[in-house]
């Protein structure tokens, strides 16, 4: 039992053995690539097989100071120099070169403390830059936001204005489509609308003739001896209309075929001698006449005595 124990260990022991060993062979096979790198001045494939070299054998303190002097000076990977010369000092404290390694730690710890530094700075005066940028873009939002307000009130008011002229334009052309409406409905000769009752004219014309037989009267009365034979010529002149008057009047047909130009008007002062005599000439047609008092050519209207 005790026999077969030993032989257990020594074999693991002799496995162990040969395994390092492959190792070491690997390890020192890429050390030496690397160092025939440097030599030849390939510095970018000498770290790389040195990155080889100490993931092969993590304890081989010349690979780990090689590897930080190279990351130091070559690729300027300070982070990884440092952690390397660390390493170094920690598997040779009190080698031949650790006084070496301890200087170039303690210089590459102030330039990676430099770095950081540089890029905070850099990185708060990019900040700076951009909050600068931020805000001359707000005022000019701000501005801008402004101006839209004011284009906003000035295009409110021009709105406003050309709301009340349309509504006084408006206001216009119903007027004046009410005057052409009322014009439409008077006659030829000017007189009076025809929708409108025509007993205001017939009392206006009756006052008329009181005026001019009383101012014809008062003629008589006042006028001078060399007056007086114009007096009676105007009383014989207004004798004489109202004879017309009658005669007209009593004259007149029964029936009246309405002419192209024809007005109640015109008919009622033909035929009645008064152009106030129209609504006696509608009223006596009013199946035929509508009550605006409009007649067409050709119409046969009435004529009532």
């Amino acid at each position: 039992m005790k026999t077969a124990l030993t032989a257990m260990v020594l074999t693991a022991l002799a496995t162990a053995c040969d395994v390092a060993g492959e190792r070491g062979a690997r390890a020192g096979a890429e050390y030496q690539k690397a160092m025939d790198s440097y030599a030849a001045g390939d510095l970018e494939a000498a770290e790389s097989w040195l990155k080889k070299s100490v993931a092969a054998a993590p304890g081989d303190a010349s690979a780990r100071f090689q590897l930080a002097c190279l990351q130091h000076d070559h690729s300027h990977d300070l982070l990884s120099a440092i952690c390397n010369y660390r390493e170094y000092l920690l598997l040779s404290p009190s080698g031949e070169k650790a006084r070496i390694a301890a200087e170039r730690l303690a210089r590459a710890e102030r330039d990676h403390v430099a770095e950081l530094a540089a890029k905070a700075e850099t990185g708060d005066d990019h900040l700076a830059g951009r909050l600068a940028a931020a805000e001359k873009r707000g005022r000019e939002l701000e501005a801008e936001l402004a101006s839209a307000k004011e284009e906003s009130r000035r295009l409110s008011s021009e709105l406003g204005r050309m709301r009340r002229l349309v509504s006084s334009q408006g206001a216009e052309e119903e007027s004046a489509r009410l005057d052409i409406t009322i014009e439409s409905l008077l006659d030829e000769d000017g007189g009076a609308m025809a929708g409108v009752d025509a007993e205001l004219a017939e009392v206006l014309a009756d006052a008329e003739a009181e005026e001019a037989d009383a101012g014809t009267g008062a003629a008589m009365l006042s006028a001078p001896d060399g007056e007086e034979e114009d007096g009676e010529r105007r009383k014989r002149s207004a004798e004489k209309a109202k004879a017309a008057k009658k005669d007209a009047r009593a004259s007149h047909p029964d029936v009246y075929v309405v002419e192209e130009g024809d007005t109640l008007y015109k008919i009622a002062s033909r035929f009645y001698g008064s152009k106030s005599a129209w609504k006696k000439i509608r009223d006596a047609n009013k199946t035929t006449i509508s009550t605006d008092g409009r007649v067409n050519a050709g119409q046969e209207i009435v004529l009532p005595k």
